[in-house]
């Protein structure tokens, strides 16, 4: 039965990143534009902080299929 937590929060962690897309890219890219300690060099390469949202989707179904290959695995042995 503990073989089945791994791929379970897998699954888990994707869905909250599809869900939750907005609200955790929002937060990146504010963090993001803090970290930075020259902020010169932000303005003469003109960096942008971007984190889209469907970065964080693809991101999200990476990992359930990641989750339901390791389901597969574990059905298989």
């Amino acid at each position: 039965m503990t073989e089945y937590l791994g791929p379970l929060q897998g699954i888990i962690i994707g869905l909250c990143l599809i869900i939750f897309r907005y609200k955790v890219s929002n937060f990146l890219q504010r963090a993001l534009e803090k970290f930075p300690k020259y902020k010169s060099g932000v303005k003469s390469l003109n960096m942008r902080f971007d984190v889209h949202p469907s970065y964080l989707m693809i991101l999200g179904i990476i990992f359930i299929l990641v989750a339901i290959a390791g389901f597969f695995e574990i059905i298989n042995n």
